[in-house]
């Protein structure tokens, strides 16, 4: 017998943010940057080191000839950035799982039944930002648009793991 199952899901929609000062005079640190150009990368674009574009935003109250300048070039512009929620789309997960059992009677009523599973079949590396949903480093992060994780589901505790391989013997009676 031949046992498969397939986990595939599209990506998060994720929230740019940035880190700093605060430009709308509300004691919050940091925010929602302004969009200035399309955030995601066409397909045949996006790599593990650069998924989205982080050229697409700039923080408030930065010169447009500087869009993503530091705290002490900032202005104090009293708004919050014009960037909407869940712009970045966020990279899928595929995951294929196998297993082939095989039953040898001995008796009519005792059997051994030989199980090979594989977890991860195919061996596919699946990538994320970290382990809070729907959030990604900074625009002004040393590296933005950087998949420094490896997938991980928090709710399930599923870690994303090379191909594992199990084998089974087992006596029934």
């Amino acid at each position: 017998m031949v046992a498969r199952t397939i986990r595939t899901r599209t990506g998060l929609f994720l929230t740019p943010s940035f880190t700093g000062l605060d430009v709308s005079n509300t004691n919050i640190f940091g925010g929602r940057p302004d969009l200035i150009g399309d955030p995601n990368l066409a397909k045949d674009q996006r790599q593990y080191e650069r998924w989205y574009n982080p050229v697409a935003f700039a923080i408030p109250g930065c010169p447009a000839s500087k869009p993503l300048c530091s705290a002490s070039e900032r202005q104090n512009v009293g708004r919050f950035g014009n960037a909407g929620r869940n712009l970045v789309v966020g990279p899928g997960i595929f995951y294929m799982d196998m297993g082939f059992y095989k039953s040898f009677p001995i008796h009519e009523t005792r059997k051994i039944v030989f199980s090979m599973t594989s977890d991860n079949t195919l061996n596919k590396v699946n990538y994320g930002f970290g382990r809070s949903p729907g959030s990604i480093p900074g625009i002004n992060a040393p590296n933005p648009g950087f998949l420094s994780n490896l997938y991980e589901n928090i709710s399930t505790r599923q870690n994303n793991y090379m191909r594992q391989l199990f084998f089974n013997l087992r006596f029934e009676f």
